[in-house]
């Protein structure tokens, strides 16, 4: 259901409750709207607790700043060594198949020189 766009996907909710309402199976709603049948129940269980709020989409991914190795000065530093470096200049490896120096079968791409990971 996430490939759809958010109004689409809550249109779809509201398409569910309202055949639900009308005293389809969860497996009739299912087959009818591309959903599985647990899909449907989870809407119409939503729509049962919250009413309309249950069939609005919510927020997407994790939550802002969480799951974060660096803190935000740290983040800012690294952002700025890439903008004004090189991974050759720093002494990096680069991803196999990134330059011609690469050492691996999949070097077809033209890249700097850098050196292979592997």
């Amino acid at each position: 259901m996430r490939k759809l766009p958010a109004a689409a996907q809550e249109e779809r909710r509201r398409q569910v409750v309202v055949l639900r309402e009308s005293g389809l199976t969860y497996e009739a709603i299912a087959a009818q709207v591309g959903l599985t049948r647990t899909g449907v129940f989870d809407i119409c269980r939503r729509s049962a607790e919250q009413g309309l709020a249950g069939l609005a989409s919510g927020p997407r991914g994790p939550a802002p700043g969480t799951g974060r190795f660096l803190e935000a000065d740290q983040e800012a530093q690294v952002r700025a060594l890439i903008r004004r470096h090189t991974p050759d200049e720093l002494g990096l490896p680069a991803p196999c198949g990134a330059g011609p120096r690469c050492g691996s079968s999949s070097s077809s791409t033209a890249g700097s020189g850098w050196r292979c990971a592997r």
